[in-house]
């Protein structure tokens, strides 16, 4: 069964559309010690995400781009309970050490139960201007690495019957903006691809969700011009994400969409 729900929560000043599914058979919460997996952890939303894994009894493992961040990072997150923690510097926007982590990261005994992909950076630009590399690099950080983590991963998960695949995306990905032409296209490209596994993965016992929210307050943003009441904190949308990964095993939480309540009226 499939059920669409519209949520406004007044105090926070956040607008929800969620679709779920939900199979018939016995429910289990996923409140049990779980090794989750996510990308772009050293700031931001990936930050929020990491630490909520942490406080809430999981292990964790991430990645980031620059060496001295994702060192600092690790510590940080150790300080904070006695989970396991470690961390990972690869640029997802270079195709070479993309191959190497993924060829050195996991094995059938350590693939985490939940892979949230939230690596991305918000750029504007044009199509035509030659020589930027734009649409490569937008593609590479929002999308193709995805790919290649998961046709790696999948075989491990499919032979488990069990996973959470998640996927940080964009409302833009529904509403393209002008200016960002080449982050709108990346975005798109990962909403059909997830929309296109969810069925694909499903008899697995393997669940791919994706949260598609409007502009947050990130350093993806920063600089503008958004009014602050027109973005979403970084702490309210990983409390979202968190109990999409929380939530009971029968549940299929398909796409989120959460938009400012200022932006509704």
């Amino acid at each position: 069964m499939l059920f669409i729900f519209q949520l406004s929560n007044t105090a926070s000043g956040i607008f929800c559309k969620l679709l779920v599914s939900f199979r018939t058979k016995t429910a289990y919460l996923c409140n049990k010690n779980m090794r989750i997996f996510i990308t772009g952890a050293t700031a931001g939303i990936g930050q929020h995400l990491a630490q909520k894994a942490i406080l809430q009894g999981h292990d964790l493992v991430f990645t980031g781009s620059n060496p001295s961040g994702v060192q600092q990072a690790e510590g940080e997150f150790k300080a904070l309970s006695n989970q396991s923690v470690a961390g990972f510097v690869v640029d997802f926007t270079d195709p070479i050490q993309t191959a190497q982590f993924i060829s050195n990261s996991f094995t059938e005994a350590t693939l985490p139960d939940v892979l949230v992909f939230n690596a991305g950076q918000y750029a504007e630009g044009p199509l035509h201007e030659p020589g930027l590399g734009h649409i490569q690099r937008q593609l590479r950080l929002h999308f193709l690495h995805i790919t290649e983590c998961l046709e790696d991963w999948l075989p491990i998960m499919r032979d488990r019957k069990a996973g959470h695949i998640i996927g940080v995306n964009s409302i833009l990905a529904l509403e393209p903006r002008r200016s960002a032409p080449g982050y709108c296209m990346s975005k798109q490209a990962l909403l059909q691809y997830f929309r296109a596994l969810q069925p694909e993965l499903l008899p697995f016992g393997i669940r791919v969700s994706q949260v598609l929210p409007s502009s947050t307050a990130s350093r993806s943003w920063q600089g503008s011009g958004i009014s602050e009441s027109d973005l979403i904190g970084t702490d309210e949308l990983s409390n979202w994400i968190a109990q999409i990964w929380s939530s009971p095993t029968n549940t299929l939480p398909t796409e989120l969409i959460l938009r400012p309540m200022s932006s509704m009226f």
